[in-house]
């Protein structure tokens, strides 16, 4: 799902970009690497270990989690692989006129443990999504844009 950050001053900024000016291209790749950088270490972490507490919603998913784990298709407590943390990715495209960052994460299960709107209750209030992620560090990255613009205006 789609996350957009509003830098304030950007529209100057890129006026200038789209008019070819290079230093304002220049600053402005180097603020969105710094910002999905920042987005990418901050979503690749992984929240404190849950508290073990199963509630079944039903009695058929209680006898298949008793089944799976008496077969050793699961294992308690759960060990974490690392997986979703790993596999976050970012890219920063320029061309003439713009400049766009992307956070990205391939996994498929990464859609339901940190996208807002499709996220599973288990992980509810737990796993941060990409949209708390992005609405915390808005500030910081408002700040990486500021600076950049600053030192060109």
């Amino acid at each position: 799902m789609p996350v957009e950050i509003e830098i304030e001053g950007l529209a100057e900024a890129l006026d200038r970009f789209a008019q070819g000016d290079v230093n304002v291209g220049k600053a402005m790749v180097r603020a969105t690497r710094r910002s999905v950088a920042l987005l990418r270490r901050k979503l690749a972490r992984y929240p404190g270990k849950s508290t073990g507490h199963i509630e079944f919603k039903s009695d058929k998913q209680r006898r298949f989690f008793w089944a799976a784990l008496r077969e050793g298709k699961i294992q308690i407590p759960y060990r974490r692989s690392g997986t979703l943390g790993r596999r976050w990715h970012t890219k920063v495209e320029a061309t003439t006129a713009d400049v766009v960052g992307i956070v990205g994460n391939l996994t498929p299960y990464a859609t339901f443990v940190q996208c807002a709107g499709k996220q599973a209750a288990i992980h509810q209030g737990n796993w941060q999504t990409e949209q708390d992620v992005a609405r915390d560090a808005a500030d910081e990255i408002n700040g990486y844009f500021a600076d950049e613009i600053a030192a060109f205006l």
